[in-house]
C-alpha cells in the first residue's frame, strides 16, 4: 500500500464516519435530537422496559428491581432493565428521567454511527470500493432487524454488537492477535450486561 492509497483511506474513512453520523440523525431524528423527549413504545412491552429502566436509574439499588412484583421484586436482568447501564446511572447523584433517556437513546445512535463504520470496514477488508462500501454498510445498517427493537426492546437495538463481532471475528482468523479475542469476549460480557 503506497502513501497515496494510505492517504485515501483515511479520508474515506473520516467519510464515512460523517455518512454514518449523518444518516443516523436522519434515520433516527426523533431520537438522536430530542432525546430527553422519546418514549417511542407506550404499549406493550416498550411502556414496560420504559418504566423499569426509568424507575431503575432514579430509585433502583444494585442489580435487584423492586418496581414490579410486589413484594418480592425481580433481578435488573428479566426485567430488560440494562443492568449495566442502569448500574452506572444508579450511581450519579440526582439524576433525572430526561438525562437517563438522553444517556439511552443518544447510545442507541452512537451504535448506529458504529455500526455503518464496522461494516464499512468489513467490507473494504473483502476489497469492495470505498464509496460502495460506504453506501452499503449505510442501507445493510439501516434495514437491519434491529431497528423494530427501538419500539419496545431497547436492549436489542444496538446495532453494532454483531458487526463488531464479525469484525474482530475476522480480523482474529486472518491475524491470530489475541487483542481481538480480548475484544470479543469484552463486547460479549457488555452485550450480555445490556440484554
Amino acid at each position: 500500500m503506497t502513501v497515496k492509497d494510505d492517504n485515501k483511506s483515511r479520508v474515506w474513512f473520516i467519510v464515512t464516519i460523517l455518512f454514518a453520523i449523518c444518516l443516523t440523525i436522519l434515520t433516527l431524528s426523533h431520537i438522536a435530537l430530542q432525546p430527553s423527549h422519546i418514549l417511542p413504545g407506550l404499549y406493550g412491552d416498550g411502556a414496560k422496559n420504559d418504566f423499569t429502566y426509568l424507575y431503575q436509574c432514579l430509585y433502583g439499588k444494585g442489580f435487584w428491581f423492586e418496581g414490579m412484583n410486589y413484594p418480592y421484586g425481580e433481578h435488573i436482568v428479566y426485567t430488560d432493565g440494562q443492568p449495566i447501564l442502569t448500574l452506572l446511572l444508579t450511581s450519579i447523584k440526582h439524576i433525572n428521567a430526561g438525562t437517563a433517556l438522553t444517556i439511552l437513546w443518544w447510545l442507541v445512535s452512537l451504535s448506529y454511527v458504529l455500526s455503518v463504520v464496522f461494516i464499512y470496514k468489513i467490507l473494504v477488508g473483502f476489497k469492495v470500493s470505498n464509496p460502495v462500501a460506504m453506501i452499503f454498510a449505510g442501507l445493510i445498517t439501516i434495514f437491519s432487524p434491529q431497528v423494530f427493537r427501538i419500539e419496545g426492546h431497547y436492549a436489542m437495538s444496538y446495532v453494532c454488537v454483531v458487526p463488531i463481532l464479525f469484525y474482530l471475528t475476522i480480523n482474529y482468523h486472518r491475524l491470530s492477535l489475541k487483542k481481538y479475542c480480548v475484544g470479543i469476549f469484552i463486547l460479549g460480557i457488555i452485550a450480555a450486561f445490556l440484554h
